[in-house]
């Protein structure tokens, strides 16, 4: 069984430590843990330790820490900026993104994203996608949990990922001057020097139903994103996503 236990409550030098009220719940209510059970705790920030549960109250389960480790942090960024599409889909792409070693999701807003949400309901959605990418962190073994950002415009989001710091800056694309993400992906690793920094980095930017207009696309490309496309078929956002990510993916493990 693996817990979540956010740095800020983990002290560096602590023996024992407790969780929060909704892990805690989660462990006792559950999970049924119980005094003497042995368990894992992650920072998804890379420490991670062997504990065993000294204390199992409904709110309140105290564990005793054993050997820490620490895992090293992802040797590329991974960044997805994805519009943020009705309903729940958006938690489903979260936690595929932590399955797939994404560093970074970056909710957009864009002019077709039917989605409106005002700052306190983004940051309301924002809590929420965090949960879904700890308990994706809990599930899968991941060890290092991406930041997921508050919903921003398409100008916030490119100053915040400016796509001249990767080797891969990818938007998918239905226009038809797209091209096939392979040609794309050696091209792209062809025009950067070999001693460039973020030499595997990579960040996709997918749109929403009805995809980027065309004044979205002009700033997209004007900024240095490569538009590609997924073939001749029309990808929901979430298939559009999980497809880019895993085809990246791939390619940092195994540069082209």
């Amino acid at each position: 069984m693996r817990f979540f236990l956010s740095a800020a409550d983990w002290p560096p030098e602590a023996t024992e430590v407790f969780l929060d009220e909704a892990e805690s719940r989660h462990a006792a209510s559950v999970l049924r843990v119980r005094a003497g059970d042995g368990v894992d705790i992650f920072d998804g920030a890379g420490r991670v330790a062997a504990a065993v549960v000294m204390e199992a109250l409904r709110n309140r389960v105290r564990v005793r820490l054993g050997a820490v480790r620490r895992v090293e942090a992802p040797a590329a960024r991974l960044i997805l900026a994805v519009a943020v599409p009705k309903g729940s889909t958006m938690e489903w792409i979260v936690e595929k993104a932590v399955e797939l070693g994404a560093t970074e999701i970056i909710p957009l807003l864009t002019r077709r994203t039917v989605v409106r949400l005002d700052r306190a309901e983004g940051a309301a959605r924002q809590r929420k996608w965090e949960k879904a990418a700890v308990e994706a962190g809990k599930q899968s073994g991941q060890d290092w949990l991406p930041r997921v950002r508050a919903p921003l415009t398409l100008e916030e989001a490119l100053a915040a990922a400016p796509p001249g710091a990767f080797r891969w800056p990818l938007v998918a694309s239905l226009q038809p001057d797209a091209r096939p993400m392979a040609s794309v992906l050696r091209e792209a690793a062809a025009d950067r020097p070999a001693d460039a920094p973020g030499l595997a980095d990579a960040a996709i930017w997918i749109g929403p139903e009805g995809d980027f207009d065309a004044g979205e696309y002009a700033q997209l490309r004007a900024a240095g994103l490569r538009p590609v496309t997924l073939g001749r078929l029309v990808l929901r956002v979430e298939t559009a996503a999980l497809y880019c990510l895993s085809v990246v993916r791939h390619h940092q493990q195994a540069p082209c």
